[in-house]
């Protein structure tokens, strides 16, 4: 059972069924393909206008794409210290504590990614829109590029309906 690594895991009930997934790249070009075309239409309306509306606009999305950028590329805390069954049993470790896919001591709040087949660190979630997973060493990237998100999205909906106000004011006033 020892030289098994799946019977060990088994039997305490550490290993989940098998299922693969594979981690998918094409969802960061279409996440970049989405914000560059809908923010790039805000843009254009801001261009008209000129001034300060254009530059919190571009102030904005330059946050946004370089915090993305550091969310996706960012280690986000991956365990890479691996242990043999002897040694696992030598230092009595709880079995619990070890991962079965990867072989690392886990530290509390730890967990697996089946996309990137590593143990993070305070393991949040994957992304898939960053396609990374969002843990110990990202995580305030991740809350800076939410954030941003956020504020860009409330600021593009604001400018929208300001147009929309603007020019329908403009056409019933003729």
């Amino acid at each position: 059972m020892l030289e098994d690594k799946m019977d060990f895991a088994l039997l305490y009930n550490l290993k989940q069924p098998y299922h693969p997934i594979k981690r998918n790249r094409k969802s960061v070009f279409v996440y970049y393909f989405v914000i560059l075309t809908s923010q790039g239409c805000i843009g254009y309306i801001l261009w008209q206008l000129q001034g300060i509306l254009l530059q919190i606009f571009v102030g904005l999305l330059a946050i946004l794409l370089i915090v993305s950028v550091l969310a996706q590329c960012c280690n986000p805390g991956f365990i890479t210290l691996q242990i043999t069954v002897e040694e696992a049993m030598n230092q009595q470790i709880d079995p619990i504590n070890i991962c079965p896919d990867c072989w690392v001591i886990k530290p509390l709040r730890s967990k697996h990614c089946e996309f990137c087949k590593k143990c993070v660190v305070v393991y949040d979630h994957h992304c898939p829109w960053i396609n990374n997973c969002v843990g110990a060493k990202n995580l305030i990237y991740f809350y800076i590029y939410l954030s941003t998100l956020i504020l860009i999205q409330i600021y593009s909906a604001a400018i929208i309906v300001f147009c929309i106000y603007f020019y329908l004011n403009r056409l019933f006033q003729i």
